[in-house]
């Protein structure tokens, strides 16, 4: 590094058209790639270890400061050589610094891994094509508690901040838990132990803003870790908050009816009858058409989601001899998120549509039989094929939907280890207890209908997003949406669900190492109960 650094130094002050310049890469413990620019052009360097800051030379030029991530990806690579099964491996750069909104996101980042994501937040994690419900996941080797109904894994109630690594197991392995098809995912909290002596501490603060709806939210962490100059006993504490305020705004259509709306049947050209196409039931104002591409409905809901989330990882490791550690942690995290949803639902099933403008297509003059109780069919003119990019419908109904889905997520673990090694020997016993609960029983459903509305929608501006709009004519110069009054059916729906998880473990394992062989064995027991109540109180 000394040499580097020289020849950094000479070339840069190689020439008077050279700039002094100062490049830092952020507080990172590593560099794995540099680039400085210069009046002269550009001097690489590649994968080179930081050194800390020291004068500045006595020439007056700047000193270079390069940094990165070098020891991260050195400790992924020394886990997938030392694994003896197949390993995919990630590492946190420093304590507490996983770039991402939680840890499902941080393991997309590996080979084979997918994740699905809710309201835009990374959340169930897929091995191979296998998803959520076929994968472990455990913190340090031991099975947490979810707050899912099934066997998957909610990553989003887990900081990153808490985590220094994750190791993915995509084959089995004696001492890895062995309750997946898919593979199984240890994720890794610090160890005071394995840090350096004394006091050290750090964090983070940064500012979660949402341009839709304009909210500006806190996100902070703070991590510290005691070891003693004998290495004998060390304690570590991470603490993250966490809040998010987002807004999605969802517009959907609903996929062309099939349904015959008023029993139409058209005789084609070989007087067969097929089904006709023909909105409005009280008059054919429009006339009729047969295979024009036309929305059933539509609906746009406005999304707000307020999501707060505090989590706190503790550890305690006792080392009294050499060959002997006992490890001691906690884990709390507490999740409390409420979901609103409105929005406006259009039903162009009822009503009568007076107006409509249909692109493509001809106009055909067909044998049409407009009830079942027609003898004989009326020669009409029809419209045959095209697609319908306005109507406007009187007297028809449109739904104002709001539903509000709360959830409070509380998980814990708390475990002890003791590790022996005797030569190539080294047991392990390990005991464990974890609980999630989740409570939803606050949710609501509510709709009320407003019927006698006009309404009509129009996609002629070429967007995704249909201009569309609903008002009663028998209210002047009120609005319709927000109108107490003149409700024709209300309903709502009350209730939710209580889950709660609890798993106790109990293992010892072994483990032998030889020069070229190494062997696994364990015995362990586990108990896990599930629990899910749900209410529904329809009014």
């Amino acid at each position: 590094m000394q040499c580097l650094k020289r020849l950094l130094t000479r070339q840069l002050i190689g020439g008077d058209a050279m700039k002094r310049s100062k490049t830092t890469l952020g507080p990172r413990s590593a560099m794995t790639l540099a680039v400085v620019s210069t009046a002269a052009g550009l001097l690489s360097a590649g994968s080179v270890q930081a050194e800390s800051a020291s004068k500045a030379p006595e020439n007056g030029l700047e000193e270079i400061v390069i940094s990165g991530i070098r020891k991260s990806l050195q400790e992924s690579l020394e886990t997938k050589k030392s694994a003896v099964n197949a390993v995919d491996s990630i590492a946190s750069e420093d304590m507490g610094k996983m770039p991402d909104q939680n840890v499902a996101e941080s393991l997309q980042r590996l080979p084979g891994i997918t994740i699905a994501r809710t309201n835009g937040v990374g959340n169930g994690v897929t091995v191979r094509g296998l998803g959520p419900q076929f994968n472990a996941v455990t913190i340090n080797g031991r099975i947490m508690a979810t707050d899912s109904a099934g066997r998957e894994f909610n990553f989003d109630t887990l900081a990153p901040e808490l985590i220094v690594g994750a190791d993915v197991y995509k084959s089995p392995q004696a001492n890895i838990d062995g309750a997946s098809v898919g593979a199984t995912i240890d994720i890794r909290t610090m160890r005071p132990l394995t840090q350096n002596s004394g006091l050290t501490f750090g964090g983070t603060l940064r500012a979660n803003h949402a341009d839709l709806n304009g909210s500006t939210t806190p996100a902070a962490s703070v991590y510290t870790n005691w070891k003693n100059d004998a290495g004998t006993f060390g304690v570590s504490a991470v603490v993250s908050f966490d809040r998010t305020i987002q807004r999605t705004d969802s517009f959907y259509i609903g996929a062309s009816t099939g349904a015959d709306r008023n029993n139409i049947e058209i005789l084609d050209s070989n007087n067969n009858k097929v089904k006709g196409y023909y909105w409005g039931r009280t008059a054919p104002a429009q006339g009729y058409f047969y295979n024009v591409d036309t929305p059933h409905n539509l609906t746009a809901y406005v999304d707000m989601d307020d999501r707060k989330r505090t989590a706190l990882d503790a550890t305690f490791q006792w080392k009294p001899a050499d060959n002997l550690v006992f490890t001691f942690d906690a884990l709390l995290s507490n999740l409390k998120e409420n979901d609103h949803n409105s929005g406006p639902a259009l039903d162009f099933s009822g009503g009568t549509m007076d107006n409509q403008i249909i692109v493509g297509g001809t106009t055909q003059t067909m044998a049409v039989f407009v009830n079942d109780a027609d003898l004989a069919p009326t020669m009409v003119p029809v419209h045959v094929g095209g697609t319908a990019v306005y109507q406007h419908y009187i007297n028809s109904t449109a739904d104002e939907i709001v539903v509000n889905t709360p959830r409070d997520s509380k998980a814990s673990l708390f475990g002890l280890n003791t590790k022996w090694t005797h030569g190539n020997l080294e047991l392990a016993l390990d005991l464990n207890a974890t609980q999630a609960t989740r409570n939803s029983l606050d949710a609501a459903f509510t709709t009320i209908r407003r019927k006698g509305v006009t309404m009509y929608w129009d996609k002629r501006s070429g967007g995704p997003v249909y201009d569309f709009g609903y008002f009663d004519p028998t209210l002047t110069g009120i609005n319709t949406p927000t109108e107490l009054n003149h409700v024709g059916a209300h309903y709502m729906q009350m209730g939710g669900s209580k889950l709660t998880d609890k798993t106790h473990e109990a293992k010892i394992d072994a483990k032998w190492s030889g020069d070229n062989t190494s062997l696994f064995a364990g015995i362990g027991f586990q108990g896990r109960d599930k629990d899910t109540d749900a209410v529904s109180q329809p009014f």
